[in-house]
Order: structure tokens, then sequence, then C-alpha cells
């Protein structure tokens, strides 16, 4: 039978899973009117503001929602046990111990501390609104995953013997990992460090999640919905800062700005 205490997290789960998923649906209503008002004003095309609403927000929310509708409904006895206990029985000792050191790159204190680097970097060069956004994504997914920790209190896989406190979805680090590396990518994206860029935050965000069930921390449920819930927090602060990062290139790339879509008189004659 199903104890009281299962039944009574099950319904604050769902109670609290439905309020944050209203206010999901409400923010990406008011995220849609101000980015249309946003691109209209500013002449520019809708095309890529509704690409990266469905690439950014819409997609990883559905993955996200998915994940966490799975965690309260199975309680990780469908898919994500069996492969727990497939990685565990594969373990590697000497592995397991470089792996253990190298995924504290993706811990908050380590993130932070690479956060605070990159943000100096930026004010010196004087490039603000780069660097408000790149605080805000950043310390947004961090915060995020806190929340949605205490929301869900999902314990941790019971293969090995875990650090006391602490709960399981989402992945901390998955979250802190991909978030910092997603905005800094954002912010590489018109650079000639865009595909380097590219390379580093997809190996650095994989890796740092694959390590997390590796190391047996955590589901692979929680390491997805990481993955996915802090897509949609930097996607969403990207949306928010559409019209600062835009002026911000257009300052940076001056000339290719104000000859956009104009003809160079030399050719008329």
């Amino acid at each position: 039978m199903v104890g009281v205490g299962t039944l009574c997290l099950v319904a604050a789960v769902s109670t609290w899973g439905w309020s944050v998923i209203i206010g999901l649906a409400a923010a990406l209503v008011v995220a849609i009117v101000l980015g249309y008002r946003l691109t209209v004003r500013r002449g520019e095309s809708l095309r890529h503001w509704w690409l990266i609403l469905l690439l950014f927000v819409v997609a990883p929310l559905l993955i996200f929602v998915s994940m966490a509708t799975y965690v309260v409904v199975q309680a990780g006895t469908n898919w994500d046990l069996p492969i727990l206990v497939y990685v565990a029985d594969h373990q590697v000792h000497a592995l397991s111990r470089i792996v253990a050191v190298a995924t504290e790159t993706g811990s908050a204190l380590v993130v932070a501390l690479l956060l605070a680097g990159v943000l100096v970097a930026l004010l010196v060069a004087r490039l603000y609104r780069e660097a408000a956004f790149l605080a805000v994504a950043t310390t947004s997914s961090m915060a995020v995953d806190g929340i949605m920790k205490l929301v869900f209190a999902r314990p941790r896989p019971a293969l090995f013997e875990q650090t006391p406190g602490g709960w399981s979805f989402p992945s901390g680090h998955t979250m802190s990992a991909t978030g910092f590396a997603t905005a800094l990518l954002i912010l590489s994206w018109h650079t000639r460090w865009r595909l380097p860029a590219t390379i580093a935050a997809v190996l650095y965000a994989a890796f740092i999640g694959v390590s997390r069930v590796y190391l047996g921390v955590h589901y692979p449920s929680d390491v997805v919905g990481g993955w996915a819930l802090s897509l949609v927090v930097v996607g969403a602060t990207w949306l928010a800062f559409w019209d600062q990062l835009a002026e911000a290139h257009a300052e940076s790339f001056p000339v290719a700005s104000s000859h956009a879509g104009r003809i160079d008189p030399t050719k008329e004659r």
C-alpha cells in the first residue's frame, strides 16, 4: 500500500508543479507579446525571434515537463533505474576517481568562480550589457535548480552511499554548467569564436551531465531535466535581453549594421 506520506508528497508536488507550469506559461505569453513588439519596433525579421522561442524555450520546456511528470508518477522505476544499475556494474575504479574530480567543474562554487572571472573581463572591456545577460542567465539557472529541488524533493539514487543532504531532481551540476556554457555560447555566436565556443559548450555540458550518472549521484532523468530546464531559463533570459544584446551587437559591428540593406553609391556610377 502507498503510505500517507507518499500521497501527501505527490499531492504537494502536483500542486507546486501546476503552479510552476502556469507561471511559465504566463511568462511565455508575456515574452511573445514583448518580443513581437520589440522586433516590430526595430524592423527586424520575426523569424529569429520565433526560432529562439521554439528551440530554447518551448521545446526544452516540454522535455522538462515530461521528465517532471515521470519523476512524480513513475518515481524512477521505469527506464531510470536500469540505466543507473548498468552504469554502476561497469564502473572502473580509477576512472571514477578522475571523473569525481572533473565533475566538480560543474559545481555551483566553481561555476560561480568562472562566472566572476568572465564578468571581470567583460566589465574591463566595457561590455556591460553582455555582462548583465551572462550574470542573470547563469545565476537564474542556479536559483531555479534550487527551487525545483525543493518542489520535487526527489531522493538521490540508493545504489551508492550518498553524502547526506541535497535532493536529486534536477541535477544542480548539470544546470549550473549548462546555463553558464549556453549563455557564453550566445555571447560568442556573432564572433569568430562561434565554432570553438559551440564545441566547448556542448562537450562541457554533456560531460557534466553524463558524469553525474556515471558516479551514481543522479538519475538520468535528473540530468535530462537539468539540461532542458537550464535551456529554458537561458532562453527566456535571452529573449528578455533581446533588445539590449541586439544594440550591443550593432555597436560592435557598426559598419555592417549601418550599411545593411543599402546600395553602395560607388556601384551606381
